[in-house]
């Protein structure tokens, strides 16, 4: 199994870094109550965006190319901005921040921004935002989508390289074509610091953070099959990352004298470890880089999470990243009616549960990986930025999602307190189906890095 390409020195020195520049903005927030205590709030903005709803014109934007213009346009509430061009063919118009929207980055800090766009004919528009020091752009990060005349939000999310970085903001239609116009309006932007980074660089599951389940028969409700155990067989920390396998027990495994649906013991092993009792958080950016083990045609049973679960045991469900495996059939899973065994491969799941009745709809999008990437052929990160009144998720810095209490009126019901997280490898179920033949064991879900970012400014 592939693993990152830094070594896990460079790697831990990084982390370091991170933390020690956060610390004095960390110190100087209203702070938490120890682990379990909500993520401390900001003591200042880390940002300074001007007009973001373009309701004083178009001050603090500027269009940069030679043959594009701005002009002012009805929004989508109030004023917005139009880019144009005067190419005789297909030309490329940007807007930009007039001074950069973040003067100094923090090391590791996470930065948001979103905007509105249509356009008077169906063109991909990107919004991207760039890292720049010493003159040299140090990373970038950019969305696109193709867009028509309906107003669509697109969004994207960068974390900082280094501390005291410019971070240029911008939009662009790479190809608009002649005499066609892309309007903007109501921009956001949200930065965060880091609160919580875990690296797994030790060579043992941080049990400050950490609980692994073990003989756990947790799943039997959604008759999963595997017995979760913390056995170096299931769970291992070893060169920066941390590993959850799944196996096909040559003997079967007993999973303790209440196990009243395998009394004989169990074919299947796994892992799961959370953060209850031990880190819980309300509000903020939650993220996971990791490789998946869902690769097409070998991988039917296979289901990994990353999820978070209240404190309280009561209502709310947020799934940050599901993915279930495939086989060589025809049949992703036991619940897929998708009709290709590829389909499941290439893509994750996102969803909010209100409860396990359910008393309300479970709210869920499927999302593929930018560029046609498989979530088994390396490594890659998974978010969700939950603020009051709304929940965004991301994958690679790309917003894939977001509910509001417009969308989700029960939002503020089920996730306004504190929350613990949660990473499981699942053998089984009613979702994913039944191993087979085909399904390659030992299974890994490898997982680089979980961080938490404190609430937005």
């Amino acid at each position: 199994m592939a693993r990152r390409t830094p070594s896990t020195g460079v790697r831990r020195a990084a982390a370091a870094l991170v933390l020690a520049l956060a610390a004095p903005m960390l110190a100087a927030a209203t702070g938490s109550s120890g682990p379990l205590g909500t993520a401390p709030a900001q003591a200042a903005p880390l940002h300074t965006l001007v007009n973001p709803t373009f309701d004083t014109g178009l001050a603090g934007w500027f269009e940069s190319t030679a043959k594009g213009s701005l002009s002012g346009v009805a929004g989508r509430r109030g004023a917005g901005v139009r880019l144009t061009h005067t190419a005789t063919s297909r030309y490329t118009v940007i807007l930009n921040d007039t001074a950069n929207t973040v003067t100094r980055t923090v090391a590791g800090g996470s930065y948001t921004a979103t905007a509105w766009v249509r356009a008077t004919t169906s063109t991909p528009v990107s919004l991207r935002l760039q890292e720049w020091s010493g003159g040299v752009k140090r990373a970038e990060v950019a969305s696109t989508v193709t867009v028509g005349t309906t107003w669509t939000l697109i969004g994207v999310n960068h974390v900082a390289t280094r501390a005291g970085s410019g971070l240029d903001l911008n939009l662009l239609a790479p190809a608009l074509p002649a005499r066609a116009a892309v309007d903007v309006d109501d921009v956001t932007f949200r930065s965060r610091t880091p609160s919580w980074v875990d690296d797994f660089d030790s060579e043992t599951l941080d049990s400050r953070s950490w609980t692994a389940l073990n003989a756990s028969t947790f799943g039997d409700g959604n008759l999963e099959l595997a017995c979760l155990t913390s056995r170096p067989q299931n769970l291992t920390v070893a060169d920066g990352a941390l590993a959850l396998t799944a196996r096909r027990e040559p003997d079967r495994v007993s999973c303790g004298s209440g196990d009243d649906r395998f009394p004989g013991g169990r074919e299947y092993s796994s892992a799961f470890v959370q953060t209850k009792g031990k880190r819980a958080f309300t509000y903020g950016r939650f993220a996971v880089r990791a490789q998946l083990p869902t690769a097409p045609g070998v991988s039917r049973g296979m289901w990994p999470a990353f999820w978070m679960r209240p404190v309280d045991g009561g209502l709310g469900e947020l799934d940050i990243m599901e993915a279930i495996g495939s086989g060589s059939d025809s049949s992703d899973g036991a619940d897929s009616a998708d009709g290709a065994a590829s389909v499941e491969s290439t893509r994750v799941h996102q969803s909010l549960h209100y409860d396990y009745l359910p008393t309300q709809p479970v709210q869920k999008v499927t999302a593929t990986l930018p560029g046609g990437a498989l979530p088994s052929g390396g490594l890659h990160t998974y978010a969700v930025e939950w603020d009051a009144g709304q929940i965004q998720w991301f994958i690679d810095g790309r917003l894939t999602q977001t509910r509001t209490t417009a969308s989700t009126p029960w939002l503020a019901a089920a996730f306004s307190r504190p929350m613990y997280l949660r990473l499981n490898l699942a053998v089984g179920g009613r979702w994913p189906g039944t191993p087979d033949a085909t399904t390659r064991f030992p299974a890994t879900y490898l997982i680089d890095q979980v961080s938490v970012h404190t609430p937005a400014t």
